[in-house]
């Protein structure tokens, strides 16, 4: 009796442990995992042009060394702004759209 149910407890943890790499449709998990990676990368930039404010005012690093930094991560951080400005203003049109096709067809129907 020990024996089978030990051999079912193996059974289950090879299910549960292969589960991920048998199963193809992780959509959900994968999407957020995207969302999560840009929130983490945005802070990352800033923190990160914080450090190099920092370490430039303790002078630890040089004036090149700060500027090149700064640009860059500022460049990068810029480009994320802009992404997040344009997925908004995207969002709103779409919203602006619906309502007036709504408040359209709701004129239509006074009309009549």
């Amino acid at each position: 009796m020990e024996i089978v149910a030990n051999l079912l407890m193996v059974l289950l943890v090879a299910f549960l442990i292969g589960m991920p790499f048998i199963k193809k449709n992780w959509v959900y998990q994968e999407s957020y995992a995207d969302d999560e990676i840009e929130v983490n990368r945005k802070e990352l930039l800033f923190s990160a042009l914080g450090e190099i404010e920092f370490d430039y005012r303790m002078k630890k690093l040089g004036d090149e060394d700060y500027q090149e930094l700064k640009a860059g991560y500022q460049k990068d951080a810029l480009n994320i702004l802009n992404q997040e400005e344009n997925e908004l203003e995207k969002e709103l049109e779409e919203k602006l759209t619906k309502k007036r096709s709504n408040r359209q067809s709701q004129s239509g129907d006074d009309d009549e």
